[in-house]
């Protein structure tokens, strides 16, 4: 019986140890989908290194059963700030298939004196700096930060969200209201978690200025914020009626149901 077990056991070992080096379970190439700005000869080649490494200098780590899953999206995410998920299968011809989602800018923040911006992302992180572009392309979110290169995490979600809410909410309120149309390209971070948009006619002269604000707090959902400025313009629209031009120094939002505008 004991020579049964040890026969047994040298059995399983050569098994194991053919199961582990044999060549039909090893994974020989890299597959790399969904990059669209991300170098994806770069990520191929990353991840091939990676497989080729070996575990305790023996195992190898281009096996199909345990090849390292989490070490791969953690170099992956952290070598490539632009990646936002990434998704590993194993393929026919013995091939890795790599699945890309890349982040998508979704607002610009930019040092008050717009000497730097970044591309933010929905969940907050800006990721990469951004060049230069014409107001209206992206929200210009204006606010101090001491960093000076990506990624860093510039808010939560919910503040990206609610910025990216409100403006689109707001513009949808001037178009019902006014016979202009208006944009709302730059936001500004205030004191205290408020905010302030910058509103401007979207085919303005060069040679005047027509900007106002809209006041917001930190708090508030959007949605609140665009029913009180949406109330706010109807009554400044009969107050200005009779001039040609429609456009208040600001409406403060900042105070629930209270709101303060001046003409």
């Amino acid at each position: 019986m004991r020579a049964v077990l040890i026969l047994a056991a040298v059995l399983l070992l050569i098994i194991g140890l053919v199961a582990t080096f044999a060549p039909p379970l090893r994974l020989v190439q890299v597959e790399v989908e969904g990059a669209t700005v991300v170098d994806s000869q770069a990520v191929g080649t990353l991840v091939q290194q990676i497989l080729n490494q070996r575990r305790f200098f023996i195992w190898p780590q281009d096996h199909q059963l345990w090849y390292p899953r989490t070490e791969i999206k953690a170099k992956l995410e952290q070598t490539f700030p632009r990646i936002l998920a990434v998704e590993l299968a194993v393929a026919p011809e013995r091939t890795l298939r790599v699945s890309l989602t890349e982040r998508s800018p979704r607002l610009l923040l930019c040092t008050p004196q717009a000497a730097n911006c970044f591309f933010v992302d929905e969940t907050g992180l800006a990721y990469t700096q951004a060049p230069r572009f014409s107001p209206g392309v992206f929200l210009e979110w204006r606010a101090s930060t001491t960093a000076t290169s990506a990624p860093f995490v510039a808010a939560d979600r919910a503040v990206v969200t609610r910025l990216l809410t409100a403006q689109t909410l707001f513009t949808r309120a001037l178009d019902q209201i006014s016979d202009r149309t208006w944009q709302l390209p730059q936001v500004s971070s205030l004191p205290n978690k408020d905010f302030a948009f910058t509103v401007w006619p979207r085919y303005r002269s060069a040679t005047t200025s027509e900007n106002w604000q809209i006041l917001i707090d930190g708090v508030t959902p959007a949605a609140d914020l665009a029913t009180n400025f949406f109330l706010a313009l109807k009554t400044i629209s009969h107050e200005s009626a009779t001039s040609s031009v429609f456009a208040p120094q600001y409406i403060d939002l900042r105070f629930g149901e209270k709101v303060f505008y001046k003409l």
